[in-house]
């Protein structure tokens, strides 16, 4: 337990990453869920960013692994109580009462942050999601110039709170990781492994994912698909599939998303913004695991488009990708 003694105490505050994403019956999400706040937070950690702190995790019990796999050292794992966080806040007292300074790195989890410490620092990457004024922060770190934007927008008061526009700091992962994942699910290096992910994970596009393999094993891809098992439009995915006699794999897993990202060659990435700090941050996410970035359906980007060559065709980076992986020829 965190000692309520110890001076000039630090602690992180994290929604917890899920697979699964609780709804109410007027569709507001119930858990934090989303993937990056835990990805932003252990990656600041480890490049020396942000204070090696203890990491205090809010959400569903099963989003334990999840968070580990993303680099996170968690302390304490707070359940809330029905899903809604603002509960959680007695538990929190318990484990934190007393610190200094808490760090949040969820911008839902603002609410349960103000009060605990006179710092509170948020790291903000959907300040949509906020609904704190920004005078209750003694400092705001944004990703994007979109987010320092939205929160001027909203009053802040430059003298009195700092708003960083940083660059997301992703560190190199090293090549056994993508063989781990491909070994795992028995992937060979000749076949593209397409993965749909999103910031939070059921709101991954399966559909979109199975109709785009279809098209391209016709045309002679070897390749394999894999999605949560929670992504929206799973039973659609799973029909188109089925109808058409399952020429190529598509995997449908509860599994972390750690566990098979780094062994994908490409990412269809649903978001709802192409601007905001968790746009930023799971695009830098997937580019460190060397996976560029499909959009299906984006507004504002180019719909196949990935930093650096966004004007490139698909098919062509397609191939490219398959020069050093096999010697068969590519049907046509």
């Amino acid at each position: 337990m965190i000692s309520t003694n110890e001076h000039h105490a630090t602690v992180h505050l994290v929604g917890s990453p899920s697979l699964s994403d609780p709804i109410t019956p007027a569709g507001r999400h119930l858990a934090p869920g989303r993937l990056t706040p835990a990805i932003a937070c252990a990656q600041a950690i480890h490049a020396g960013l942000s204070p090696n702190a203890p990491v205090i995790l809010v959400g569903q019990r099963e989003s334990d692994r999840h968070a580990r796999q993303m680099g996170l050292s968690l302390r304490h794992h707070l359940t809330p109580p029905l899903g809604l966080a603002r509960l959680a806040r007695p538990a929190l007292r318990r484990v934190a009462g007393g610190v200094d300074r808490v760090i949040c790195w969820s911008d839902e989890l603002a609410p349960l942050a103000t009060g605990m410490a006179d710092n509170i620092e948020l790291m903000s990457t959907r300040p949509d999601l906020c609904t704190v004024s920004p005078r209750r922060f003694s400092k705001i770190t944004c990703y994007t110039d979109q987010d320092t934007a939205t929160w001027t927008a909203r009053g802040l008061i430059p003298e009195r709170i700092d708003i960083s526009t940083l660059q997301p700091v992703i560190s190199t992962t090293a090549s056994e990781a993508r063989k781990a994942a491909r070994d795992l699910l028995a992937i060979n290096d000749e076949t593209l492994l397409f993965a749909a992910i999103s910031d939070r994970p059921s709101q991954a596009d399966a559909r979109g994912l199975a109709f785009l393999l279809t098209v391209l094993n016709a045309t002679g891809f070897p390749v394999s698909a894999i999605a949560p098992d929670t992504a929206r439009n799973a039973i659609a995915a799973r029909r188109h599939h089925r109808a058409t006699d399952r020429p190529y794999r598509m995997l449908l897993t509860r599994r972390p998303t750690g566990d098979w990202l780094p062994g994908a060659d490409f990412v269809v990435l649903s978001h709802e913004s192409s601007r905001d700090g968790s746009d930023a941050i799971l695009e830098a996410y997937c580019h460190s695991f060397g996976c560029q970035i499909i959009r299906l359906d984006q507004a504002g980007k180019p719909t196949i488009g990935a930093r650096g060559d966004a004007h490139d065709s698909l098919l062509a980076r397609l191939d490219r990708a398959m020069l050093n992986r096999t010697s068969t020829p590519i049907a046509t």
